[in-house]
């Protein structure tokens, strides 16, 4: 038995920890929420340390999960005392996600027992004092038959009491479908008053169940009337159908992709199950994907050269496009699966997008919105002997200078100096000078610079070459 004078001891340390972690999230977020999930296989592209603070409420460690008789299971190395001091000195709130795909087979008999119901209850607040937890997040995929339903309502009833004794009370979460297929066998009209938060999974409409090559996460049906459904039809299933009030609801979203075998958008496929972080889906553009905009779906889509492969994604473009329905519906906040796909370090362009959209729009009219400025994709090929081609997307018109330099700074050739309409642009090197001679082997970079029309403040981004002859 543990010492009850230790056990005391922890959760005074627990309850300080857990009011810096709430004064600070009040003071960035507001009643906003943006929760990430952290797999543990991700955290070497993203360490504890790069986790921002400024753009993320809650963290959810991923996965554990429930054997039948209540005890749980997770990846080694998953929880530490380090990990949960990093994260809630950052002002982040952590939680510990139970299930998920392909880990959830122990719910179905664990819930349909009163006493390992009790024995899983007791294990979760275990770990919460051991680890300094806020909260526990279940991620059942998915309960099936009436049975699973109402033993899930008896399973979070349980948690909820038992979370309640808790100083301060530990947190109870939900990721959810967006559909009756499997929402039918959740009691959303109950668990609503247990249940914190239901984070709504808002992608894989499309994939290598489907038949056609759909979005991965459209914001709406493409095209219209599509059964297999979109953000803006799960969100009002959840609204409407089932009654939940809308701060109870996070729109999730994905930082990744999916790959299809088809020749267009909404066409005949195979595939979908090739599944692409967004950070090498950046990488794609420059090596002959094409990228296209969906007016429907309001999301983006590439296209191989061939016309026989397409990518499904979302971009900085479409995340604030997500972020600004989030408040429009004035829904609690968004979802992330799953940081540390969109980038390493401190390049994390899709949740920076996300966040200065969502957390940032009371500086400005409510329908405001504004892109980034401008990605700029790697060159490719790079080292190259004889053409290179530089690639750039911009989401507003701006004026617009490419050059290229050496590595002291001296400018050898200005290719792009002039107004640029927004979309992707590509631009061909054959490694000359501004007189047409042939350079040296040797590292060069090149810049874009410019400013856009709707606001003052320049860009400026550059990326190496390597020209080899």
């Amino acid at each position: 038995m543990r010492d009850l004078c230790r056990i005391g001891k922890d959760k005074r340390i627990r309850l300080s920890l857990t009011l810096v972690v709430v004064f600070a999230t009040i003071g960035i977020f507001g009643q906003q929420r943006i929760v990430g999930y952290y797999p543990y296989w991700l955290r070497d592209r993203l360490p504890p340390e790069d986790l921002q603070g400024d753009l993320l409420s809650h963290v959810i460690l991923a996965f554990a999960w429930p054997e039948s008789d209540g005890s749980i299971q997770m990846y080694d190395g998953l929880l530490d005392t380090t990990l949960s001091n990093t994260v809630h000195t950052q002002g982040i709130q952590l939680l510990l996600a139970i299930g998920g795909w392909g880990l959830s087979e122990g719910f179905t008999s664990m819930v349909a027992s009163v006493s390992a119901r009790q024995t899983f209850i007791n294990n979760l607040l275990t770990l919460c004092d051991l680890y300094n937890l806020d909260g526990v997040d279940l991620d059942w995929e998915h309960p099936s038959n009436a049975t699973d339903k109402a033993n899930l309502t008896l399973l979070a009833q349980e948690m909820y009491a038992a979370f309640q004794q808790v100083e301060p009370p530990l947190l109870l979460t939900m990721a959810v479908t967006s559909s009756d297929w499997f929402g039918q066998w959740v009691d959303y009209e109950v668990l609503q008053d247990y249940v914190d938060w239901f984070s709504m999974m808002g992608y894989d409409f499309h994939g290598g169940w489907t038949t056609h090559a759909g979005h991965n996460a459209p914001l709406y049906p493409s095209p219209p009337g599509d059964p297999e459904g979109a953000c803006d039809t799960g969100i009002n299933y959840l609204l409407t159908t089932r009654s939940i009030p809308p701060q109870k609801i996070n729109l999730g979203v994905p930082f990744y992709g999916r790959e299809f075998m088809a020749t267009e958008i909404n066409g005949p496929s195979s595939g979908g199950d090739v599944y692409h972080y967004f950070d090498a889906i950046e990488d794609s553009l420059t090596n002959g994907w094409v990228y296209h905009w969906d007016d429907l779906a309001q999301v983006p889509y590439m296209q191989n050269a061939s016309h026989t492969k397409l990518i499904t994604f979302d971009d900085t473009t479409s995340m604030r496009l997500k972020a600004q329905y989030t408040l429009d519906h004035e829904l609690g906040g968004v979802m992330v699966w799953a940081l540390g796909q969109d980038g390493m370090g401190s390049n994390q362009p899709l949740l920076t997008a996300l966040g200065s959209s969502y957390l940032k729009t009371g500086e400005g009219p409510k329908d405001e919105l504004i892109p980034l400025s401008i990605v700029l994709y790697p060159p490719f090929p790079n080292p190259f002997n004889a053409v290179t081609t530089m690639t750039y997307q911009l989401h507003l018109a701006s004026n617009v200078e490419l050059s290229v330099f050496t590595l002291q700074g001296e400018k050898v050739v200005t290719l792009v100096d002039g107004v640029e309409n927004a979309g992707l642009h590509q631009i061909t090197w054959d490694g000359k000078d501004i007189h047409g001679r042939p350079l040296p082997s040797g590292v060069y970079f090149y810049r874009v610079t410019g400013r856009r029309f709707a606001e003052s403040n320049p860009f400026s981004l550059s990326r190496k070459l390597l020209l080899l002859k």
